[in-house]
């Protein structure tokens, strides 16, 4: 009778102790956060039209982004604003079509591109295991864009505003920074298309917006 009830005894301590086990040991939610904005820096690589007007390499630029979640599903959708600046000092020849100043001219031109697309967002998360502290994720942005393109010569200097119906597909991931997904590392590959708006700043009719960016940033999530 003592052996049984030092046996019982025995395991009954044991499956308090693995109770306390499984309730103690820390559990690692998949970390989505509902709501949260965030901002990145934003290098750009002109392509298409925009390369024939400026090719060097944007390292000026920056966007501001919030996403909240519908429902459960891994959608999120939001809001994202951005900006890019293309500046290059080039003197090969160009042919201009303007009121008042028109033909092939050369010299030392300055060019500069402001790109400030307003869009709004869905991402879908693609991660899948629910201890993964990266996510991957697919975003498309639409909504439009306000150019702003500028040519210089000597004392003569043009500027052309306009907008732009834009398009903008996203491949990134978030690289969670604490296990409730609070705070996150973003990484991002964008391409942004601003389809074709009237004349562009030397009188040409194809003016079309396209530049590729690479962003990395930070995102929070206070709620």
């Amino acid at each position: 009778m003592k052996k049984l009830i030092i046996l019982f005894l025995l395991a009954a301590a044991g499956s308090t102790a693995y109770a306390q086990t499984q309730t103690y040991s820390p559990v690692y939610p998949r970390p989505m956060a509902k709501k949260y904005f965030g901002f990145t820096y934003n290098m750009a690589w002109p392509v298409g039209t925009t390369r024939d007007f400026i090719d060097k390499t944007s390292f000026s630029g920056f966007s501001l982004e919030g996403r909240s979640a519908s429902g459960g599903s891994g959608l999120m959708l939001g809001g994202y604003f951005g900006w890019n600046l293309f500046y290059q000092v080039k003197s090969d020849p160009i042919t201009i079509d303007q009121e008042g100043f028109g033909g092939t001219v050369s010299g030392t031109q300055e060019r500069y591109v402001n790109s400030m697309p307003i869009l709004f967002t869905a991402a879908y998360d693609l991660g899948g295991d629910m201890t993964d502290m990266v996510q991957p994720f697919v975003s498309m942005g639409i909504g439009m864009t306000y150019y702003v393109q500028t040519w210089g010569l000597g004392v003569a200097l043009y500027e052309q505003r306009t907008w732009h119906f834009t398009l903008m597909p996203e491949v990134g991931t978030y690289v969670y920074l604490d296990d409730r997904g609070k705070t996150s590392l973003y990484l991002a590959g964008r391409y942004l298309l601003a389809f074709d708006s009237g004349e562009d700043v030397i009188g040409r009719d194809d003016n079309q917006l396209t530049y590729f960016m690479l962003g990395v940033g930070l995102q929070f999530s206070p709620f």
